[in-house]
């Protein structure tokens, strides 16, 4: 009994340092359910093999730079672990790694935002409390998680993917990489006054970030759909001008020819009448 009280007091009192500890298992499951989404997404196909290794790979070394590595330096060192991963575990091109970063930083910051609000409706205490209380801390990461899995499984059923990607030349890939840079640093910036700064600023300030984020995920990728869309369309109109030619050409061709197999005809006729 006194074991039992011991564990519920550990889990309910407010411990950074111990909530890290406790939830780092749940680590496995952020990089299995995000790959899930943005793979899905980006229609990604790469082995089993390379999946599991890059779930260890990124679940190992976010335990080191959770626990070990101070901010800003952590997230730093996240990030670039997350992009490397992605780029040579998984085999996928640089555009698509920028694609990949947006999508799970963009879609895990409007599912966060939209859930520290439903928690402190719900649980009535500061955010900083539940991050720092073990229990609060994998209750919302598993909500967390489990969001992100449903939201894979309807990309999954409605096969929502973009495979446009693949058919950009090197200048569109280009601009899309420039501005995916700009749109990681508002991303993060809007994540990060959202997230530490929730209980200090205004409810309409809060829910004007939280639209606007949303508001920039949606005109982005439906900029990145219809600019894809415009040079598959321009590349479609090049190929059909170059097949005309060759078609002119060929009508030429077989016109010259026609005209030359008709004098040959002619000739062998007057021939056969001598």
């Amino acid at each position: 009994m006194n074991l039992l009280q011991t564990i519920w007091s550990v889990l309910t009192t407010p411990n950074m340092q111990m909530a890290n500890y406790i939830s780092s298992p749940l680590i496995f499951i952020e990089a299995t359910v995000t790959m899930l989404l943005f793979t899905t997404i980006l229609n990604i196909e790469t082995t089993k093999k390379r999946k599991v290794i890059y779930v260890l790979t990124i679940s190992l070394l976010s335990f080191i730079t959770k626990n070990f590595m101070s901010e800003p330096f952590g997230t730093i060192s996240n990030m670039l672990t997350i992009t490397l991963s992605i780029i040579f575990i998984l085999n996928v091109s640089v555009s698509k790694c920028i694609i990949a970063i947006i999508i799970q930083f963009s879609i895990g910051a409007i599912v966060d935002n939209i859930l520290v609000k439903l928690y402190s409706i719900c649980f009535t205490i500061p955010y900083t409390t539940m991050l720092e209380t073990p229990i609060f801390r994998i209750i919302s990461s598993c909500v967390f998680y489990f969001t992100i899995f449903v939201l894979y499984l309807l990309v999954k059923k409605f096969n929502f993917n973009i495979t446009l990607l693949d058919q950009i030349n090197k200048k569109g890939k280009k601009i899309l990489l420039i501005n995916a840079i700009f749109a990681i640093i508002a991303i993060g910036t809007q994540f990060y006054i959202s997230s530490y700064y929730s209980n200090c600023l205004p409810i309409s300030i809060i829910l004007l970030s939280l639209l606007s984020l949303i508001a920039f995920t949606i005109i982005s990728f439906y900029n990145l759909t219809n600019t894809t869309k415009l040079e598959i369309a321009n590349q479609n109109l090049e190929e059909t001008r170059m097949y005309n030619k060759t078609l002119s050409i060929l009508y030429d061709n077989i016109r010259a020819f026609k005209h030359d197999f008709a004098n040959i005809v002619q000739t062998i006729g007057r021939i056969c009448c001598y």
